[in-house]
């Protein structure tokens, strides 16, 4: 037995839908916003599958949150470090959630080859020479 992931035949690889699916109904408008802008990327690149639509909610949702976190923190009023009811200064849960939450969406974006790094790791299929409409051509 070997250690390490073992790679689905192309036979059982989910294929591309050829459609944007519906935006989950209870995304807000960012998130919503983001669904729209996302999928038609990976539409256009042929990275949309029916199999991944939970995670493209968790990222969608993920999103929303960092957004929302981040117009809480550009607030004139927003405090890096708050007071607790005893008195101990502690950092405002807000930093952490954001963080949390752009982890998350980084995280999701790596998995869908949606970040530089992770484009160079995907595989396209290499068109073969001998099937080329072009071979015979050129001699």
């Amino acid at each position: 037995m070997t250690k390490g992931r073992t790679k689905l035949p192309d036979g059982l690889k989910p294929k591309p839908i050829t459609s944007i699916p519906d935006c989950p109904d209870y995304l807000d408008t960012v998130g919503r916003e983001e669904w729209h802008r996302v999928t038609k990327e990976m539409l256009s690149v042929g990275l949309l599958n029916k199999v991944d639509r939970a995670s493209l909610e968790l990222y969608c949702e993920n999103y929303s949150r960092y957004r929302q976190y981040l117009e809480l923190m550009r607030k004139p009023d927003f405090e890096t470090t708050i007071i607790t009811a005893n008195g101990a200064a502690q950092i405002n849960p807000i930093l952490k959630l954001s963080d949390a939450a752009a982890r998350t969406c980084r995280s999701m974006l790596m998995q869908f080859g949606l970040t530089p790094v992770s484009r160079e790791k995907l595989t396209t299929k290499k068109e073969d020479p001998a099937e080329s409409k072009w071979t015979g051509l050129v001699k």
